[in-house]
């Protein structure tokens, strides 16, 4: 009797634990050269669930420099429409419903023409996306460079970071010809926490972060002339 019984809360608590997760995301890193001024991000919702359902969400921070603010075209698009600088302050979103099984377009877009868009860098604005229990971030990551710096080496492809989550050891493994030297780790707010010498010949590294406060960070692999050549969110537990 008592077997039955295990048996029938284990049952229970996989039931709900597969409740729980209504929805993933198809990429929770999107990383993107802006070339000729312009970008399209695509990202999707997908929604896990048995039924019907809407995700909430909103922009949680962001890195925009502020000419990108007021005179870029950005958006972020989901089923319903493309919305326009105002939702980077936080405004909250709704989704039209994603039938079960389905996914919903979640994709971000830049346009930068405008003479008053002149900073360059690498830039960055995260998502938060809700719904019942379910919460996840995505992160869309932009950078331009001078006209006078050649294309970013290497590829952003070639990188790849595991576990994810991390505990205490992240193994970082990327394209030995990016002549990557540094790999810098930094929070959502854009502060580096840590710092890290690479050998430029190298195409792998164990990075310790066992003194990083848990949370989310952004990965930067940096090359001999302080370039990032790519990006990668990770979680360290």
């Amino acid at each position: 009797m008592k077997k039955v019984f295990y048996l029938s809360i284990i049952s229970m608590l996989v039931s709900a634990s597969a409740q729980a997760q209504s929805f993933t995301m198809q990429r929770d890193t999107v990383s993107t050269e802006l070339k000729d001024h312009q970008i399209d991000q695509y990202n999707y919702i997908r929604n896990t669930s048995g039924s019907s359902i809407q995700v909430q969400w909103r922009i949680i921070s962001h890195n925009l420099p502020q000419d990108w603010v007021d005179s870029a075209k950005w958006g972020l698009c989901d089923n319903i429409t493309c919305y326009d600088n105002a939702t980077l302050g936080g405004v909250t979103r709704t989704t039209d419903p994603i039938p079960a099984g389905d996914s919903c377009l979640f994709k971000g877009q830049l346009e930068g023409s405008s003479p008053a868009v002149t900073s360059k860098g690498e830039f960055y604005y995260t998502a938060e996306l809700t719904q019942g229990t379910t919460t996840d971030t995505v992160t869309f990551v932009v950078f331009e460079w001078n006209t006078n710096i050649s294309s970013i080496s290497g590829n952003q492809n070639d990188v790849t970071i595991y576990p994810n989550p991390a505990k205490d050891i992240l193994n970082v493994q990327y394209d030995k010809n990016a002549g990557i030297r540094n790999i810098s780790i930094h929070n959502l707010v854009g502060k580096q926490v840590a710092s890290f010498r690479v050998n430029g010949s190298g195409n792998s590294v164990k990075l310790d972060i066992n003194n990083i406060p848990s949370g989310v960070y952004f990965l930067r692999l940096k090359d001999n002339t302080g370039r990032v050549t790519a990006t990668r969110r990770f979680t360290h537990q």
